[in-house]
């Protein structure tokens, strides 16, 4: 399932003309099932701090388990300007708000 997620999300990168972008990950564990792992509170800090203008997810269920940290992190996306887009491990977008076609960093 990874594989997939991640070759959507470089397939949507690449479609946008953007280098391998980096990737956030918290695998296994309480803390990646709660939403607290290392990789999201280093996305937080990164998207809080200026650093990406775009956010490309794997899959909405695959950022956050809990819906109230995945609204916090879109919330945070909302107040800093990031864009965030959706994609299927078949490389279709959902819910695409309109990325620019270079910024500060492409992350997932």
């Amino acid at each position: 399932m990874l594989a997939g997620q991640r070759h959507a999300i470089l397939e949507a990168a690449r479609a946008r003309g953007w280098s391998e972008p980096a990737v956030y990950l918290d695998v296994d564990g309480a803390d990646a099932a709660a939403g607290t792992g290392p990789g999201l509170a280093q996305l937080a800090v990164a998207i809080s701090t200026g650093q990406h203008d775009a956010l490309i997810l794997g899959g909405v269920g695959t950022i956050c388990r809990n819906p109230a940290d995945l609204m916090r992190l879109l919330h945070r996306c909302t107040r800093n300007g990031v864009a965030v887009e959706c994609v299927t491990s078949l490389g279709t977008a959902r819910g695409s708000s309109g990325f620019p076609r270079e910024g500060r960093g492409r992350r997932t």
